[in-house]
């Protein structure tokens, strides 16, 4: 893609047109220099480069990395405008410039600075500053500062003709909701191929939400083409053949192509001016370019004919399709979504609707490389035709079968409920007993093995001798009833009334169950027979 802006006009007059051929200015002695032609010797040039990367590399492309990053924990703390008598925001600065440390002075965590708002530039009037924690508190619970105390400097602040010592306090944290969590997305210094121009894109940072960590934005490179005259800002067009400015001088304008990042929103129409990479709804990524690989243009074309040519079709990473329910019920049915959410393609989720799951994954197809990075759903509506079948036989298998082997006595079968036909089912297998008794090869429980479920048995019978030992034998378990556990945390920990067999119910997600062992006075308990999937708080 070209540039937008016309040079045709007053007072540059490059009137440089490629049907022509002019492919060089050629200069003679006794003639004047026209400015007119010293710009087209430079579309001239130009244009050849543009030929040729245009060859290599697709609009907005990155040349050399660059990458960009996307923040979900952009943590923050909201600070009193004034401390000791100064204001913050003519300090904050130097600690975003220098990464400096700081440090609770009730709480003891530490943290280090890398980014600021002051209060024009706050959407809730607060200085605030942007930290990633480093440690947590003296008590090594606190992960993040409370509202209300001092924040100490761990370096020097040094500003103007003033300085905050090292271990002095600097700031204080507002009253009332201090820390919040926000989101933000970060790009590299880098080099992008932009509208025939290979354009520096400097490091920088754009804050999507800043106190919330569900953005929905458009994110990508805003271009900038701009003709840039001398003026008393531009002081360094004026001439400097003296090696100072003469400021009754002014030398020739310049033309500049710049790309910053910046955000849209998701409604924005689009902008031929901007470049997205990234692109997030409520806090999901529904597609990122991390701006680490060039994007190919002809060039890629004659590399996927050789590929196909000696590879054909494959993948790298496979592509996985799961079959989910849109509505989760809560249950046992694995849906995606609760009642007051939306699909990915922005539908209510219902009984109606079947979503199928991609996973990430990555190809090469005609020779062409297909990556997808994130997981994703499509929502298609259930079939809801059927027809009869009458007096089809259908063969079931019934029950759970095992094949064991190296097992020491005989399970005791039975389909009652008595404890003594059940068998624990462990996270871990099983350990050798050692040492040099008669029983040191015998198979044993493991010291740390967890018991996650139980069965009960209804048969064991005998197959044939195996491979494995030789003269041993492999047996068929066949299990009824298997449940695995349920592990629920709590806090604080459970009273008196938690003992074996009591009933448990959630608050609000209905969800139920059983305790297996007395949790009484613990912080987590084993539940059976559950029903339901308990919620978070």
């Amino acid at each position: 893609m070209a540039k937008n802006t016309n040079l045709n006009v007053s007072p540059y007059f490059d009137d440089f047109d490629e049907l022509k051929n002019y492919n060089r200015v050629l200069f003679k002695p006794g003639y004047p220099v026209q400015a007119r032609e010293l710009t087209t010797s430079q579309s001239i040039v130009q244009n050849q480069i543009e030929k040729l990367g245009h060859y290599f590399f697709k609009e907005g492309s990155v040349v050399i990395p660059g990458g960009t990053t996307y923040d979900s924990i952009y943590d923050c703390v909201r600070i009193d405008p004034v401390h000791l008598t100064l204001p913050v925001s003519a300090y904050t600065k130097v600690l975003v410039d220098n990464n400096i440390k700081i440090k609770g002075e009730t709480t003891g965590v530490t943290a280090t600075v890398i980014n600021r708002l002051t209060i024009s530039d706050s959407i809730d009037k607060f200085d605030t500053l942007y930290i990633k924690y480093n440690s947590s508190g003296t008590d090594g619970i606190t992960k993040t500062f409370q509202d209300g105390e001092n924040l100490i400097t761990l370096s020097d602040i040094n500003y103007s003709s003033t300085k905050v010592e090292a271990n002095g306090t600097f700031a204080k944290c507002i009253e009332t909701g201090s820390t919040k969590t926000g989101a933000s997305v970060s790009i590299n210094e880098g080099l992008y191929y932009i509208r025939g121009f290979f354009v520096h894109v400097p490091k920088s940072t754009v804050i999507l939400d800043q106190y919330t960590n569900r953005p929905s934005y458009k994110i990508g490179l805003a271009i900038t083409e701009e003709i840039v005259q001398a003026t008393s800002v531009n002081s360094d067009l004026y001439d400097n053949a003296q090696g100072f400015a003469n400021e009754s001088a002014p030398g020739a304008d310049r033309f500049s192509v710049s790309a910053k990042l910046s955000k849209k929103l998701l409604t924005d129409p689009e902008d031929k001016n901007f470049v997205e990479l990234i692109r997030i709804e409520n806090g999901i990524i529904k597609k990122f370019d991390p701006s680490t690989d060039p994007k190919f243009n002809l060039f890629e074309d004659a590399l996927a004919k050789r590929t196909y040519e000696e590879s054909g079709n494959y993948y790298v990473r496979p592509f996985s399709i799961d079959i989910r329910e849109s509505l989760n019920n809560r249950i046992n049915n694995r849906g995606l979504y609760f009642e007051n959410q939306l699909t990915q393609n922005t539908n209510t989720p219902s009984d109606d609707i079947y979503c199928l799951q991609m996973s990430a994954g990555k190809a090469y197809v005609n020779g062409y490389r297909i990556a997808k990075e994130y997981s994703s759903a499509v929502d298609v509506l259930k079939p809801r035709t059927k027809k009869d079948q009458e007096n089809k036989s259908l063969p079931i298998k019934v029950g759970n079968v095992l094949k064991v082997n190296n097992q020491y006595g005989v399970p005791n079968l039975g389909f009652t409920n008595s404890t003594q036909y059940a068998i624990d089912l462990l996270d871990r297998r099983l350990v050798k007993r050692g040492g040099s008794g008669a029983n040191q090869n015998e198979w044993i429980k493991d010291a740390n093995a967890e018991v996650i479920g139980k069965a009960r048995v209804y048969d064991w019978s005998r197959l044939s001798k195996n491979d494995i030992g030789g003269s041993a034998y492999d047996f068929e378990l066949r299990l009824l009833d298997v449940q695995g556990y349920t592990k629920l945390t709590v806090t604080p920990a459970f009273g008196t009334v938690a003992a074996a067999n009591a009933f448990v119910e959630g608050k609000y997600s209905g969800a139920s169950g059983y305790i297996v062992t007395s949790a009484n006075g613990q912080t987590s308990a084993k539940l059976q027979d559950v029903k339901g999937q308990f919620q978070v708080n």
